[in-house]
């Protein structure tokens, strides 16, 4: 990719939409599922200690489970102008806004080596709705 030209990016509804260089996909952060179960309290012996069971004590002990659901947190998905393969943001991602899209850190393409002297890592910065070299 030349450092003067720009790609103008093109939102899709769903990321197996993604076809061409400068696609991109929003997907928001989903809640984890939560689920309660409860398991019922066996009643003390003794009739003082069950007669105040009955009037104040906890009949149900409550156990709460998450489920975390991916993703936990906002992420962009787009194709690599440099490889035409996905990109996807991650964590230490920020994204500033989607429409025009705009992230703060670059992004880079996962099918450059940064180990290889002859392969340099290839970054893209995403801003205004443009995809420019970093």
């Amino acid at each position: 990719m030349d450092a003067t030209l720009l790609l103008q990016l093109h939102r899709v509804p769903y990321s197996p939409d993604l076809e061409k260089p400068g696609d991109f996909a929003f997907v928001s952060k989903r809640e984890p599922l939560r689920e309660i179960t409860r398991t019922p309290v066996h009643p003390p012996t003794g009739f003082f200690k069950r007669l105040l069971w009955e009037m104040f004590g906890q009949k149900y002990d409550e156990k709460e489970t998450v489920l975390p659901l991916w993703p936990d947190y906002d992420a962009v998905i787009l194709v690599c102008p440099h490889c035409s393969q996905p990109i996807g943001t991650t964590k230490e991602h920020h994204i500033v806004s989607t429409d025009p899209l705009t992230i703060e850190e670059p992004l880079a393409c996962a099918y450059s080596h940064p180990t290889q002297k002859a392969l340099p890592t290839i970054a893209f910065k995403v801003q205004d709705g443009k995809i420019m070299p970093a």
